[in-house]
């Protein structure tokens, strides 16, 4: 099985559109600091599922070879620290960031990836697609 990497990337490209659109709206709404909470919390989510990506080509590598190691994990430990690190800027900065809006925008690309894989096995059924990832 390869590795999704076009997966990562639509996701990645779809985040970072909407980041883009967050802060237009950041600029020009009167709710500056709820989109600046978004926006980080977006960030920390583009970063988790990066890390997530790559641990998982690392694992897939690891088991390829079948060379006996310890396989490498997934980085749970290092994403679950930048979770409460975007909490703790947002608690310690409330005139600035909304921690509501970052807790909304840590989730959002596994949610887009949710999205984007359920598309891509749509386009699968209706023959339109092939079934690896290129």
């Amino acid at each position: 099985m390869k590795t999704p990497k076009p997966l990562l990337q639509t996701v990645i490209l779809l985040t970072s559109v909407l980041i883009m659109f967050f802060m237009f709206m950041w600029f020009f709404t009167p709710y500056a600091r709820f989109f600046a909470g978004l926006i980080v919390g977006m960030f920390v989510s583009i970063y988790n599922i990066s890390l997530m990506g790559r641990r998982l080509q690392l694992i897939e590598e690891a088991i390829s070879q079948n060379d006996g190691r310890r396989t490498p994990g997934t980085g749970f430990f290092n994403r679950l620290l930048m979770v409460t690190f975007a909490i703790i800027i947002a608690y310690k900065f409330p005139a600035h960031l909304d921690a509501i809006g970052v807790i909304i925008g840590l989730p959002v690309s596994y949610i887009i990836a949710i999205f984007v894989e359920l598309h891509r096995i749509k386009k699968f059924r209706e023959g339109g697609e092939n079934e690896e990832w290129s």
